[in-house]
């Protein structure tokens, strides 16, 4: 199911012409942090990287160098940096990816809802080619956001979920073998997580969630999710069974996969390497779900970057799960959501105001017809 890691090649490495570098801007107050992250950058990444020390040298190097993306560190965001995103993505959007995203606190989250696309470990800045995951997770998120189309307004845009049928899931709630969910969140994807989330009713189906926060932020957002939700919300440690009512966070900088058992499907979580470029990889939890629970399981991809989760979602349609991808003018990132769709992954393209509704109508078809394909 693991494969080995990718390795990030130079831009001269591959036939024909060499891409141009993605420029980047790093912000760290440090002049040590400053120069190690962009030595390592630039001998690593196809990248060209101008640095500042904070806000007050923004003005002349986003006019001089017009960077594609920013990469703000943590020690930034927790001076001035904060106020400086938010600002910054309301007058003059430009992709920011947080590095030192396993700092400990609410910064990375309150970042994310600002419209940060992602949150990342402090990278090794080790000499030579013997790059850690950190790093290479680091300059394929920066590639990756350099060419997005993304949509910073949808969180000004975002309506509240339609309210649910009265007793949607209360014939389903009695059943002795409920479905479950399984969903993958992307880029914009906590925010996306929080408007399902809490309009599920207190015994909706297990909830299995994959995220792209780092190990350090996993808890922290269960714990934010359970003082929003009526269901049960807690971070996944080995062995969790998924049972009704809850919501299980697989950790970050970790594969989680679901595997069959007696009752209800239960929780592994497995340090392998990167599958895809990324851990966790949202297609091996896909696959997992599909092989644990088949056609009681309902898949839902949400906004995100890449192809991470549609060959999954696939596996997942095939063994007769109903699948959903979050409908792209509703995501912050809708590159995942349209690859699944287009690929037909996913069966049903679904508005984010619409998404509980559609779980929990499919969840309760799970119990009263035949596998759909």
């Amino acid at each position: 199911m693991s494969q080995p890691a990718e390795k990030l090649e130079s831009p001269g490495s591959s036939t024909g012409p060499a891409p141009r570098p993605v420029r980047v801007l790093v912000m760290d107050p440090s002049a040590t942090g400053r120069r190690s992250l962009a030595d390592l950058l630039q001998r690593h990444g196809g990248i060209r990287v101008q640095t500042l020390a904070g806000p007050a040298e923004w003005d002349p190097l986003r006019r001089d160098f017009d960077p594609q993306v920013l990469v703000l560190t943590m020690a930034a965001a927790a001076g001035h940096g904060s106020r400086f995103l938010e600002s910054l993505l309301e007058t003059d959007p430009l992709p920011v990816v947080l590095c030192g995203g396993d700092d400990e606190g609410d910064s990375v989250l309150r970042c994310l809802d600002r419209g940060a696309v992602a949150a990342l470990p402090s990278p090794s800045t080790g000499s030579g080619d013997d790059l850690s995951d950190a790093p290479t997770l680091l300059i394929g998120e920066i590639h990756r956001a350099a060419t997005a189309a993304l949509a910073y307004d949808c969180f000004k845009k975002r309506t509240a979920s339609e309210a649910l049928p009265r007793d949607l899931w209360k014939a389903g709630a009695k059943s002795g073998a409920a479905p479950i969910i399984v969903m993958a969140a992307g880029e914009g994807g906590t925010a996306a997580l929080q408007e399902i989330l809490k309009a599920l009713p207190e015994d909706a189906p297990g909830v299995m969630v994959a995220t792209r926060l780092p190990q350090s932020q996993t808890g922290a957002f269960a714990r934010r999710l359970a003082g929003l939700c009526r269901l049960e919300v807690k971070e996944a440690v080995p062995n969790d069974v998924l049972r009704s009512g809850q919501v299980l966070i697989a950790p970050g900088n970790r594969h989680a996969l679901l595997a069959a058992s007696i009752k209800a499907p239960h929780v592994e979580i497995v340090e392998g390497p990167l599958v895809g470029g990324q851990r966790p990889s949202f297609d091996v939890l896909f696959r997992s779900a599909a092989l644990a629970a088949g056609s009681r399981a309902v898949g839902v991809l949400l906004t995100g970057l890449g192809e991470d989760g549609v060959a999954g979602l696939a596996v997942l349609r095939a063994g007769g799960a109903r699948t959903a991808a979050q409908e792209g003018s509703t995501c912050f990132a809708a590159e995942s959501p349209r690859l699944a769709v287009e690929s037909g992954a996913a069966r049903d393209a679904v508005p984010l105001n619409k998404l509980p509704a559609w779980i929990l109508e499919n969840a309760v078809a799970c119990l009263e017809s035949e596998p759909t394909r």
